[in-house]
C-alpha cells in the first residue's frame, strides 16, 4: 500500500504462538533489519526447509563480536557501558547495539567526545524494539580499507556475489565500488566473511557482512543477515 496506510492483513507476520497461520513456505527471508527476529521466528515455527536457528548475536553487534572472539575469530575489544567509561582505549566508537548503516555512530578521539555521544544517544529508540538505549557500545575503532560483501547461503555452503570497497569520510559513505580482480587483500575479506557466517550459524540466505581491514587483518564489523538493499534497484536497472 501507499506509505503511512497499514499494509493488507494478509501480508502481516502473524504474532507470537500463531506461526501456523502462514502456510509453510520453502523460506522466509527478511527484507530489513527490522524484520530479522520475525523471520527467524517464522522460519523455526513453520519448519521451512531453508531456515536458520534463532540467534540474537545475528542482529546485535556486542553479541556478534563476543561470538567471534569465542570462536578464535578477529574481533572488536568491546564493552557494553551505562556511562561514559574514562577508562577505555581511544580512539574509540560509540553505537547502540542495534543499528542500521552509520546512524547513530561517533567516532571518539578524546573522552569530551565520549562524553558528548552518550549524551547523544542516551534514551534515544533502540531499534526493532518499544525499548530505549539505556546502555551503549564502546569499541575500539577498526582503521583500515573497509568493505562490503554479498553473499548468498544455502545449507551452511556459501556462496560470494559481490564485493565492494567503501570510500568513507568518518561515518559518511561517499561510494561503493565493485572491487573488480580480487587479489590477496579481496581473497582475505571474503575467507572472513565465511569464516563469520559459519560461527554465527547462517545457513541460509542472503548476508550483506562489512569488514575492516586494519593492521593487515580482515575484522568484520557487522553482518547483516538480509538483502543488500542500497545497490539492488541500480544494478538491475543498468541489467536491464
Amino acid at each position: 500500500g501507499d506509505m503511512g496506510h497499514e499494509p493488507p492483513s494478509e501480508l502481516v507476520a502473524p504474532p507470537v504462538g500463531r506461526e501456523t497461520e502462514w502456510s509453510v513456505s520453502l523460506s522466509v527471508l527478511s527484507e530489513s533489519d527490522g524484520g530479522l527476529a520475525c523471520a527467524e521466528r517464522l522460519g523455526s515455527e513453520l519448519n521451512a526447509t531453508f531456515s536458520n536457528s534463532i540467534d540474537p548475536c545475528r542482529r546485535d553487534k556486542f553479541l556478534l563480536h563476543e561470538r567471534l572472539k569465542e570462536c578464535g575469530l578477529p574481533h572488536c575489544r568491546q564493552r557494553l557501558s551505562e556511562r561514559p567509561p574514562d577508562d577505555f582505549e581511544l580512539p574509540c566508537v560509540v553505537k547502540p547495539s542495534r543499528g542500521v548503516g552509520s546512524e547513530g555512530v561517533y567516532i571518539c578521539r578524546s573522552r569530551r567526545d565520549v562524553d558528548q555521544a552518550f549524551a547523544k544517544l542516551k534514551g534515544t529508540a533502540r531499534l526493532g524494539s518499544d525499548s530505549q538505549n539505556s546502555v551503549l557500545l564502546v569499541q575500539h575503532l577498526l582503521e583500515g580499507p573497509e568493505y562490503a560483501v554479498d553473499s548468498s547461503s544455502r545449507l551452511g555452503h556459501h556462496k560470494i556475489c559481490a564485493v565492494w570497497k567503501y570510500e568513507k569520510r568518518g561515518v559518511v559513505y561517499l561510494a561503493t565500488n565493485l572491487a573488480f580482480g580480487g587479489g590477496e587483500e579481496v581473497d582475505a575479506v571474503c575467507a572472513a566473511v565465511t569464516r563469520a557466517l559459519d560461527a554465527i550459524d547462517y545457513a541460509n540466505g542472503p548476508a550483506h557482512t562489512e569488514v575492516i581491514v586494519d593492521d593487515a587483518a580482515p575484522t568484520v564489523v557487522e553482518s547483516n543477515c538480509r538483502f543488500h538493499n542500497a545497490d539492488v534497484p541500480p544494478l538491475i536497472s543498468a541489467a536491464g
